[in-house]
């Protein structure tokens, strides 16, 4: 869904909960049933699409769902994006926590404590995982490509992605991401570990 200015209701889109996993309350896309017959053509249309969008703000709800939890835990908050400059997730309360990523540096800050600042350079795990979604955000699927095996399949109004670790030291960690979107826009992220731990991000756009 797009806005004026080439700004779009982010309401799609998001940063990864950072190797977690979730199941999520709303609804998403469902699956599309098949692969499509132009998988090149389709993840070429898919990428130019969301390489459109300048900037986007959206509302979240996430789900956890970690075995070494009881049950699922929650939490809602704000996304925003800027192409080429930064791109945020805001949680609210009881869990409130700020993640910031611009340029090759994420900035962590977590209520009662100091921010925390992490060159991404340094952690190429987390880079690769916050790049699942930064590289599709900017339509660079060069960039999804270095750490990601990608598939595509759906339509342009309504597809879907899967990626799949390239490396061994990654796949020890996420198992693959799934990323569901509506023409330029992401509509969920889901993130499934090699532990089997579930983390969904179910968006929806701001005006």
């Amino acid at each position: 869904m797009n806005t004026p200015a080439g700004r779009r209701s982010f309401g799609r889109g998001v940063l990864l909960a950072l190797g977690a996993t979730l199941l999520h309350p709303w609804p998403v896309a469902a699956d599309p049933a098949v692969p499509s017959a132009g998988e090149a053509s389709l993840l070429a249309t898919i990428m130019a699409g969301l390489a459109r969008v300048e900037s986007a703000r959206a509302r979240f709800v996430e789900t956890r769902t970690l075995a070494a939890l009881d049950r699922p835990v929650a939490s809602t908050g704000r996304l925003i994006y800027q192409r080429g400059v930064r791109f945020a997730k805001i949680t609210d309360p009881p869990h409130a926590e700020r993640m910031v990523v611009a340029g090759g540096t994420l900035t962590l800050a977590i209520a009662g404590t100091a921010p925390r600042r992490i060159a991404l350079s340094s952690h190429p795990r987390l880079a690769a995982m916050i790049d699942a979604i930064r590289a599709p955000l900017a339509g660079d699927l060069a960039l999804l490509r270095s750490d990601w095996r990608v598939s595509a399949r759906g339509t342009p109004a309504r597809w879907r992605l899967d990626l799949v670790p390239r490396g061994a030291a990654l796949a020890r960690w996420v198992r693959r991401v799934r990323i569901e979107g509506e023409g330029d826009g992401l509509r969920s992220v889901l993130t499934i570990s090699a532990n089997g731990d579930r983390d969904l991000l179910a968006i929806a756009p701001l005006p």
